[in-house]
């Protein structure tokens, strides 16, 4: 059984501090947390994490002084509980999945495994590509032992050298990404 700490530690590690840039389609960002994520959440979920907000110039308030303890809360409750992360054998597997689904979102982080398992000879017609977390790509995780992250590493920058492709805009975070990706 995986352990938050362990995967929330790992994600504070790739993620870092506040973060501006005007090429992110995120919006400023901290701690991995960026204004386009939080705005997508309810303003109930929003007050239980201690972040409510009226305005745009609030959240982006909110973001700069976001604490370490909110940014854990946040991900526990937007990403970890609400998928099977803690039931994957492998912590380096659900770190490393944890991390995409931050990254990513966790349909896009779902899909990019469930191509690695292909990699892995994982029959298509056994397991679709369809973004969905559900039990039957969390059994077949688990039917692989840690060499899964090879085949993962592989799909992640190849997801990233697809985003560069479409908008070149993006490709002054690339390096950063492989970076990540591979590390």
């Amino acid at each position: 059984m995986a352990e938050f700490n362990s995967s929330v530690e790992y994600v504070l590690k790739n993620e870092g501090d506040l973060v501006d840039h005007p090429h992110d389609k995120g919006g400023i960002t901290n701690r991995g947390i960026s204004f386009n994520f939080l705005k997508s959440i309810s303003h109930q979920k929003m007050a239980f994490y201690g972040l409510a907000y009226t305005n745009g110039e609030e959240l982006r308030k909110l973001i700069k002084d976001m604490s370490l303890e909110t940014a854990k809360k946040v991900y526990k409750g937007e990403f970890w509980d609400d998928y099977f992360f803690k039931n994957i054998h492998y912590q380096s597997i659900c770190n490393y999945f944890f991390d995409m689904s931050v990254s990513h979102g966790i349909q896009q982080a779902t899909k990019i495994v469930q191509r690695a398992l292909w990699a892995c000879n994982v029959n298509r017609a056994n397991l679709i590509d369809d973004g969905i977390f559900g039990l039957n790509t969390l059994a077949t995780i688990n039917a692989y032992e840690e060499y899964l992250l090879f085949t993962m590493h592989a799909e992640r920058a190849g997801f990233y050298r697809l985003i560069v492709a479409k908008d070149s805009s993006q490709e002054v975070f690339l390096n950063g990404w492989l970076n990540r990706c591979y590390k």
